[in-house]
């Protein structure tokens, strides 16, 4: 989804070491964009994350918006199973700093918290726009960890999935209108 400039759909950090959480925008152009495989996903990512008013949603719009503004709605898109997940991780203490080395937090929150499948993968990753700040404890991994798995599915079957599991994580990301 893309929101008319000047809003931005990230947090953003302020002069005076708070942060602004992202804009309320209503309206949205669409922009489909379609991976087969995590390195495509990563290539989309990386060039949306360049733009403030670009986020990605998991829902599959219900019609063609694509020459019009929508809003950001459950009726506007539908929970489609997609083969692409992201896990928001904002409360893991990894044993190791994640100001020394996010790799080896990701890994070690994958390690603990998902099931054997989703070790040894090829993930990517981003962190949150709030790791790092000076008001979030250092010790906490805040990170967007991305995997393309080989069997689609819907973002109720995700919330159903970490429910089962536990997972210690913001669970509305499942959500099909939730920005990532």
């Amino acid at each position: 989804l893309k929101c008319k400039s000047p809003l931005v759909l990230t947090k953003t950090w302020v002069s005076d070491d708070s942060i602004e959480d992202f804009d309320s925008a209503k309206q949205f152009t669409v922009k489909i964009k379609t991976a087969s495989n995590i390195d495509e996903l990563a290539e989309i990512l990386k060039g949306a994350a360049k733009f403030p008013n670009f986020a990605a949603i998991r829902g599959t719009p219900v019609r063609d918006f694509m020459d019009e503004d929508t809003r950001r709605t459950n009726s506007n898109f539908s929970d489609e199973p997609k083969s692409w997940v992201m896990f928001d991780i904002d409360d893991f203490t990894p044993t190791t700093r994640p100001t020394t080395s996010i790799e080896a937090g990701i890994e070690e929150w994958i390690k603990t918290a998902l099931p054997e499948c989703f070790r040894n993968v090829k993930t990517f990753w981003q962190l949150s726009a709030s790791a790092g700040h000076p008001s979030k404890p250092p010790e906490k991994l805040r990170a967007h960890i991305w995997f393309f798995m080989s069997l689609p599915l819907t973002g109720a079957q995700w919330k159903r999935w970490s429910n089962k599991y536990n997972l210690n994580m913001d669970n509305s990301v499942f959500s099909q209108v939730q920005l990532h």
